[in-house]
C-alpha cells in the first residue's frame, strides 16, 4: 500500500505557479488554504515575482525555500515548465505533488502523451509521487487540506465518515457539496485527473484503512492496471460499501472522456460486470451516486430486508409508494392482524387504510400518532424496513392551525423514539415539491438536519429509496457469500 500519510496531513506545503492574479495558476489553492486556516507553513512559488496575493513573499524556486524538505507541492505552471519544477521537487525531497496544469494526454495529442511519459520516468527516477495531471488534488477535513473555495470546512454536528475520488474536479465540488448538504459530510476526498502515477485503487487501499471512513464513492473515466484494481477493491469492499460512477456509459461519453482525461475506452457493461463480481455497487448518475452515499452510510451496517412497511398521511402517496416499491423487486406485505388492529385504536376508521400501506388520513399529522403507527409497524414480523412519507409542503399550514411553531422539531423528536424501539431500519421520503418558497426550503433543511443527526435517511421519492436499497441488498448478500466461501476454504 501507498503510504499517503504526508498528502493528507502534510507538515508544510509549497505552491508552484501562485500569481497576483487570482484565477491564475495555483492561486486558488492558495486562497482555498487561507480562507480554511491551514495551520501549517504554506510557502509560494513565482519565478517572476517577489510578491503574489495579499502581498505573500514568493521564492524564485523552491530549491530557495528554507526547509530541508517539503511534504506537499501543487504545480499551477504552464505544462512545459512541469518536468523542471519536478526535478527541483527531487533535489527538496518532495513526497507528494499534485499537477494542476492541464495539457497532457487528454488532449489525445503525441506531445501530449509524450509529455506525461516524462512525467512517469521522473517519479521513477526518484521524483515525488504524482496525483494527476489535470486535477485538483487531495481535500482532508481533519488537518484543513483543501482544494477550491467550494470545499470549505466549517464545523458540523455530523461525523464526516466518507470519502470521494473524482476524475473530474468538476465533481469533486459538486459532489463535496452535495455531501455537505444531504447529510454525508467528507473526511476526505481527492481529484485525480489523468492518473499519471498514483491511480483511484491506491486511494481506495488507503481509504479503506482509514477507521473515520466509512463509504467510500468514485467518479471515475478509466481503470488503469486493472487487475491490481480489482483485487484491491474486492480486499475493501469486505470492510466497507465501495460506489462507483463511470464516465463514459455511452460512445458519445467515451469520446467525451477522452476529451476530459485521456481516458481510454472500454465496454461499460464488462466495466459494471468487473465491478458488481467484486464487490463494488454500481449507480447511474450524481444523483444515484448521493443516495448510495447516504444510503450506506446509514443503512449498510444495520440488518436490511426487503420487506417494506410504508406510513403515509395520504391516500394517492400511499399507491404511488407501493407501485414504487413493488416495480423495484422489493415487497410491501400486508400486515398481521395485530399490528392493524393496534394501529386502529389510535386513528379513526374512515378515510384511513391500516393493511400496508398505513394511510394514517389527517391523523398523520399527529408527531406522537405517526411514532405510535412505526413502532407498532416495526413489531410486526412481516416487516423489514419502516418507511414515513412527510410532505414538508404543507407542514407550514399545520404549524400555523395547530399553533405549534415546534411541529417539524416534535415530528424528529417522535421518529427517533420510534427508531429506539426496534432494531430495523427507518426511512423518511420527503419530496421536493416547491423549490420557490424560502419558507419552506427553511423548513426542509431544518427538518432534513435533524433526521440526519438522529441517524435516519432521507430521498426525495419512493423511488430513489428503493433503488438504493435493492443495490445495498445485492452489496450485502455478496460479502455473505464471500465470507461463507472464505469458512469453506479455511
Amino acid at each position: 500500500m501507498v503510504n499517503l500519510d504526508r498528502l493528507f496531513y502534510p507538515n508544510n506545503l509549497c505552491l508552484i505557479g501562485v500569481s497576483d492574479i487570482p484565477i491564475k495558476g495555483s492561486t486558488a489553492h492558495y486562497y482555498a488554504l487561507k480562507r480554511v486556516g491551514f495551520d501549517k507553513p504554506v510557502y509560494c512559488v513565482n519565478r517572476n515575482r517577489d510578491k503574489v496575493i495579499f502581498g505573500t513573499k514568493a521564492y524564485k524556486s523552491i530549491l530557495e525555500i528554507p526547509e530541508n524538505e517539503i511534504d506537499y507541492v501543487i504545480i499551477g505552471v504552464p505544462r512545459e515548465y512541469v518536468p523542471g519544477v519536478l526535478r527541483d521537487c527531487i533535489k527538496k525531497r518532495v513526497k507528494f505533488a499534485t499537477i494542476f496544469t492541464s495539457g497532457f494526454s487528454e488532449l489525445g495529442t503525441e506531445d501530449g502523451r509524450a509529455l506525461e511519459d516524462e512525467l512517469r520516468k521522473i517519479v521513477a527516477e526518484g521524483g515525488p509521487r504524482i496525483i494527476g495531471p489535470n486535477c485538483l488534488g487531495p481535500f482532508c477535513r481533519e488537518s484543513r487540506i483543501t482544494t477550491t473555495e467550494i470545499m470549505d470546512i466549517h464545523e458540523t454536528p455530523l461525523k464526516a465518515a466518507t470519502a470521494f475520488i473524482s476524475q473530474s474536479g468538476g465533481h469533486s465540488g459538486s459532489f463535496f457539496e452535495i455531501g455537505e448538504n444531504r447529510g454525508f459530510p467528507f473526511n476526505k476526498l481527492v481529484s485525480i485527473g489523468n492518473q499519471c502515477d498514483l491511480k483511484i485503487q491506491d486511494f481506495i487501499e488507503y481509504f479503506g484503512k482509514d477507521k473515520d471512513i466509512k463509504v467510500i464513492s468514485c467518479y471515475i473515466e478509466e481503470v488503469k492496471r486493472a487487475n491490481e484494481f480489482l483485487k484491491i477493491l474486492r480486499r475493501v469492499a469486505q470492510i466497507k460499501p465501495v460506489i462507483f460512477w463511470r464516465g463514459g456509459q455511452t460512445e458519445g461519453g467515451i469520446k467525451a472522456a477522452a476529451s476530459h482525461t485521456g481516458a481510454v475506452g472500454s465496454s461499460y457493461e464488462i466495466f459494471k460486470s468487473a465491478i458488481e463480481q467484486n464487490g463494488g455497487i454500481i449507480v447511474e448518475s450524481i444523483e444515484e451516486l448521493a443516495d448510495l452515499t447516504m444510503g450506506s452510510l446509514y443503512l449498510a451496517e444495520k440488518r436490511l430486508g426487503d420487506r417494506i412497511g410504508i406510513i403515509v398521511p395520504g391516500g394517492g402517496s400511499c399507491v404511488e409508494m407501493t407501485d414504487q416499491i413493488l416495480r423495484n423487486g422489493l415487497k410491501v406485505p400486508e400486515l398481521q392482524k395485530r399490528t392493524r388492529d393496534n394501529i386502529q385504536q389510535f386513528i379513526q376508521k374512515v378515510n384511513t387504510s391500516t393493511r400496508n400501506p398505513v394511510d394514517l388520513g389527517v391523523y398523520g399529522w399527529l408527531p406522537r400518532v405517526c411514532s405510535d403507527a412505526m413502532i407498532e409497524v416495526a413489531k410486526d414480523p412481516n416487516i423489514d424496513v419502516i418507511v414515513f412519507y412527510m410532505m414538508i409542503e404543507r407542514l407550514p399550514r399545520f404549524i400555523e392551525r395547530m399553533q405549534d411553531e415546534g411541529l417539524g422539531r416534535s415530528f424528529v423528536r417522535n421518529i427517533k423514539r420510534a427508531c429506539k424501539s426496534t432494531t430495523k431500519p427507518v426511512i423518511v421520503i420527503i419530496p421536493n415539491f416547491n423549490v420557490n418558497n424560502v419558507k419552506i426550503t427553511h423548513y426542509r433543511k431544518e427538518f432534513i438536519d435533524r433526521l440526519c443527526k438522529i441517524g435516519v435517511p432521507h430521498f426525495e421519492s419512493m423511488e430513489r429509496a428503493s433503488r438504493t436499497l435493492l443495490k445495498l441488498l445485492k452489496y450485502i448478500d455478496w460479502k455473505r457469500k464471500i465470507i461463507e466461501l472464505d469458512e469453506k476454504v479455511n
